[in-house]
């Protein structure tokens, strides 16, 4: 075994832990969403039939204050999500340090992988072999910070899924080397999926760990 299997084996060996803290955090995350949609039902119920007794106001009172904590968990439960995921990237690089710069056009130094697109921003684009298509990084939305737009021959016409868009904007900031593609692949009701494909201007340690990283399944 060499002392790059070594120092591999390691890291891989720090995101396993990593990746089951995010599993926990994504079963929290189930469990505060559950306790969420049970207090607005309530807290629904209980204003349809409102009465102007004193009881009932109160009760009313402590369901939306219930309402408010459970979201402000819940917020800072998915935020600290993203920060793993954000810091699952970032330290497989660098936490390492760079002595051999590898890339080109060579195939080895190429990482393709499917990049979902949320259907219901498509506005009912159909993607094609022959689109020219980018990210954009859209810090000022309202919804999410991390949003990322897709743009087709300059015109916005999705978003990357929310689940992916820590991980992609990562790599879109720390390497601008990419290619996207429409693979032809069935679209699904929900997403469609790209083909999104780097050349890794990185030492080969660097891109190994980044990419065993990347193929990690962060969804929920």
């Amino acid at each position: 075994i060499t002392q790059s299997q070594i120092s591999y084996n390691e890291y891989k060996a720090r995101y396993d832990i990593q990746l089951k803290e995010i599993k926990s955090l994504q079963a929290i995350i189930k469990i505060l969403e559950s306790k969420l949609a049970s207090a607005q039902k309530d807290a629904f119920s209980i204003q349809e039939n409102l009465t102007k007794t004193e009881t009932e106001n109160l009760s009313l009172k402590s369901k939306i204050d219930d309402f408010k904590q459970i979201e402000v968990e819940l917020e800072r439960v998915r935020s600290e999500l993203d920060h793993l995921k954000s810091e699952a990237i970032s330290k497989s690089v660098d936490s390492l340090t760079c002595s051999t710069i590898v890339g080109g056009d060579d195939e080895k130094n190429i990482s393709k992988f499917d990049l979902q697109i949320g259907m219901r921003f498509c506005g009912g684009h159909k993607f094609k072999k022959s689109d020219t298509i980018t990210l954009e990084l859209e810090p000022s939305n309202t919804y999410d910070k991390n949003a990322i737009k897709v743009m087709v021959d300059g015109i916005h016409k999705a978003y990357v899924t929310k689940n992916e868009n820590v991980s992609i904007g990562d790599l879109m900031k720390k390497y601008s080397n990419y290619q996207i593609t429409a693979h032809g692949k069935k679209n699904y009701n929900q997403s469609a999926s790209l083909n999104l494909e780097y050349s890794w201007m990185v030492c080969e340690k660097c891109r190994n760990t980044l990419q065993a990283s990347r193929d990690y399944d962060y969804t929920y």
